[in-house]
């Protein structure tokens, strides 16, 4: 078996799907966009593949109630900040997330931690570009 000369990988993440999560969502690119983890389809129909990972909430705490709505929430911002996914959807890849943690059962006044968090932080989350890391 041949070997790349290195390989790469990405670090930072706390979270890693043993499964694969489906939502739908109000978001309708105006096609298929697909990446090795992420699929949103031209319907809404988001799917994050087994082993997509992420880092849960940023700037505010972890609940059990906020994974899949971080899951989702992160899988936007990776097609947002690869430019697959065009920026007019930033306001509402907040607002699904906020709907998936609701869906989960997160108290209103949760929610109200993360839709502040959201607006401080989401616009400069999008901009900052993943490093990736090499390995031999």
């Amino acid at each position: 078996m041949k070997y790349k000369d290195k390989s790469t990988y990405k670090s930072g993440y706390k979270y890693k799907l043993n499964c694969a999560w489906y939502f739908d969502t109000e978001i309708y690119p105006p096609k298929t966009i697909e990446t090795d983890l992420i699929r949103l389809t031209a319907k809404g129909s988001v799917r994050l593949r087994k082993h997509f990972s992420w880092n849960g909430a940023n700037m505010c705490p972890d609940f059990k109630t906020s994974q899949r709505g971080t899951a989702l929430h992160d899988a936007l911002f990776q097609l947002l900040g690869s430019e697959l996914l065009d920026m007019k959807w930033l306001p509402q890849a907040n607002k699904e997330m906020l709907k998936a943690c609701k869906r989960s059962g997160m108290w209103a006044i949760n929610r109200s931690l993360i839709r502040a968090g959201l607006r401080i932080g989401s616009r400069i989350a999008v901009k900052i570009k993943e490093k990736i890391l090499t390995a031999p």
